[in-house]
């Protein structure tokens, strides 16, 4: 019963939150319309945006960079594709909840113990 009304209860500031940013998203974007929003995004030069993708994606392939590394450190081979979405996944949650290590170490942990590497392992990479 307890972790139900836990589980609603966090269901519910979920939605609070979410509707707070919406609330504060809508006052801070009042005072433009969407014909100025429209206007200012074709102004920025193709070559900017395809410079700018260019670089996101360079940015989450070095990403993964580390965490390959850190798997070469430990002597584990594992598939590209694997490191990557590993990577990205513990990145982004490190990125967005804070406290990186906590994180993203425990996303690793759940990601690369399930493909057959060892806590101590583990701890090596994120160390790493």
């Amino acid at each position: 019963m307890k972790r139900r009304l836990l589980r609603v209860l966090g269901s519910l500031f979920g939605l609070l939150l979410f509707g707070v940013a919406l609330w504060i998203l809508h006052r801070q974007l009042r005072t433009h319309s969407i014909d100025d929003i429209l206007r200012s995004l074709r102004e920025i030069p193709s070559r900017q945006v395809l410079l700018c993708l260019a670089l996101t994606c360079l940015n989450y392939f070095m990403m993964t960079g580390y965490d390959f590394l850190a798997l070469r450190y430990v002597r584990q081979g594992l598939a590209y594709r694997k490191i990557a979405m590993a990577s990205f996944i513990s990145f982004a949650f490190s990125v967005n909840m804070g406290l990186g290590t906590i994180a993203g170490g425990s996303v690793r942990y759940r990601l690369y113990s399930a493909w057959g590497l060892s806590a101590l392992d583990i701890t090596k990479l994120v160390a790493f």
